[in-house]
């Protein structure tokens, strides 16, 4: 499903489209606050949540075409919320979260199961 999308959306390979976008600055770190969340937050939520946790200030402008990115990939639905805030809200589609799982679990793998920070590594570019 996520494949018909970005073919769609543009001719390139799926698997590196996906990866083009996940390679944003913001992409992560808004599934990863999305699938945290019980509720639809708003940009300006986001906004603030992503800022405190790395502490680097995101713009509303950054946030919302990451958003835009991700809701075209699929991964993330936009949900109006008329009735008790005038902002839209954002979660996470069936695939989103299938997705947040995998990233939980590369975020472990990240931090237990690798010392990047070893000078003795052999990680290297390609």
């Amino acid at each position: 499903m996520i494949a018909n999308k970005i073919t769609h959306l543009n001719k390139k390979e799926p698997l590196s489209e996906i990866f083009s976008q996940l390679g944003r600055t913001c992409a992560v770190p808004v599934i990863l606050t999305l699938g945290e969340r019980t509720y639809n937050p708003s940009v300006r939520e986001l906004r603030q949540k992503i800022g405190s946790n790395n502490g680097r200030n995101v713009s509303k402008s950054e946030i919302s075409k990451c958003l835009a990115n991700l809701t075209a990939l699929g991964l993330v639905k936009r949900t109006d919320q008329v009735l008790s805030n005038p902002e839209a809200g954002y979660s996470l589609t069936n695939i989103g979260q299938e997705f947040y799982r995998h990233i939980i679990q590369m975020r472990y793998w990240a931090e237990k199961g690798n010392n990047f920070s070893d000078p003795t590594s052999n990680i290297s570019a390609c």
